[in-house]
């Protein structure tokens, strides 16, 4: 094969790979994205999965969260899908709601007694996880968030 037809048929085939490697880029405007949550020590109650938006009521205030989902836990973890999610910038926190009181149960200093935890698997031993910090970019038409359950 000479140059000229060479240096085309690999540029086709970068073109080719390269088209629908986002959302944005193949022009849509939604996706999915799926939850996935390890490390629960018991099915007891639920698990309350929450996606925001922005900072406001982050992380544990899900009545200001943009979507949430209520789910039974099995087998020590969780998979939640949020289908047709706006293409944005979100951050996820969850917690174990081990007595179904649909609160995350704090002892002193507002240290959670019930497990958490967020995108990106962020923690601090003196405050909670900020927005900022578990934000992350939903930019495909498919997208896996893993989050750990801290005790």
């Amino acid at each position: 094969m000479n140059a000229p037809r060479l240096l085309l048929a690999l540029m086709m085939t970068a073109s080719s790979a390269y088209v629908g490697s986002t959302a944005i880029e193949a022009g849509a405007t939604s996706g999915t994205l799926v939850v996935t949550i390890q490390g629960f020590r018991s099915a007891a109650g639920h698990a309350r999965v929450a996606v925001f938006k922005r900072d406001a009521g982050f992380p544990d205030d899900e009545s200001r969260a943009y979507r949430k989902v209520v789910t039974g836990i099995s087998d020590g973890g969780v998979e939640v899908r949020f289908d047709d999610l706006p293409l944005a910038d979100y951050a996820v926190s969850m917690y174990h709601d081990e007595n179904d009181d649909a609160k995350l149960n704090k002892g002193l200093f507002g240290v959670p007694r019930e497990g958490y935890g967020v995108s990106n698997n962020v923690t601090h031993a003196m405050r909670a996880p900020r927005f900022e910090e578990a934000r992350f970019r939903f930019d495909t038409v498919l997208h896996t968030v893993t989050i750990k359950v801290h005790y």
